[in-house]
């Protein structure tokens, strides 16, 4: 692969004044960055954008704030982060270097998280039977009529789905996208699928698109 060596002056340039990355020398796109990407913080958010921070600015994979705020489902205020951003001008159909766009993002999402929930609930029932001494391994006791009498029927155990407990906020946060004309990426490709000539081909017709200076990468902290 590649590389670049990076000069101490090419680092007081980007991170003046003695190239160390701290809060003296943030700037508000990386405010906007890590509010989206670290757990969604609403007055980061709000204050990187009071400081008109680029709402469509793309990391080094292509990502904008939007599809990093799109991934943290789980924090109480994801719609209100998703709106903000939408009401700054965030658009929904930007593509990574993939040609992934938030909707792709989403929908992944949603299937490897249902799964998970699918498996958990599986695995509840199951381990509920071998307490209960009706599994495979374990235990009874008395006749098969007392046993019956112990079982609490369609009571799930809510304490271990709580990882799952905010999912509808993540259908939420899709159709609000889908209201404003999100649509999966029409190029999305793996490069695990690809030669390199091929990659980068497909890399470069997607880069191809964002030459715009609204579109300019993040490379900050």
């Amino acid at each position: 692969m590649p590389s670049k060596n990076v000069t101490q002056e090419m680092k007081a340039k980007m991170f003046p004044p003695d190239g160390v990355p701290c809060a003296k020398n943030m700037k508000p796109d990386d405010y906007l960055m890590q509010a989206c990407d670290y757990g969604c913080n609403v007055p980061a958010l709000e204050r990187a954008l009071a400081k008109k921070a680029n709402v469509n600015a793309r990391d080094k994979s292509g990502k904008t704030p939007l599809m990093l705020a799109a991934q943290n489902w789980t924090h109480p205020k994801y719609t209100t982060i998703l709106e903000k951003l939408l009401e700054k001008g965030a658009e929904v159909n930007v593509e990574s270097e993939y040609g992934e766009t938030v909707m792709d993002i989403m929908s992944k999402m949603i299937v490897s998280y249902e799964a998970a929930r699918e498996k958990e609930v599986k695995d509840q029932a199951e381990r509920r039977e071998i307490m209960e001494g009706r599994g495979p391994i374990g235990w009874g006791y008395g006749t098969a009529e007392d046993q019956k009498k112990t079982v609490i029927w369609n009571r799930p155990a809510v304490d271990e789905l709580d990882d799952f407990k905010m999912m509808p906020q993540l259908y939420k946060g899709k159709a609000l996208l889908e209201a404003k004309g999100a649509k999966a990426g029409e190029e999305a490709f793996n490069p695990a699928y690809l030669t390199a000539e091929e990659f980068v081909e497909k890399r470069d017709k997607v880069l191809a698109k964002y030459k715009d200076k609204k579109y300019k990468m993040y490379n900050g902290q």
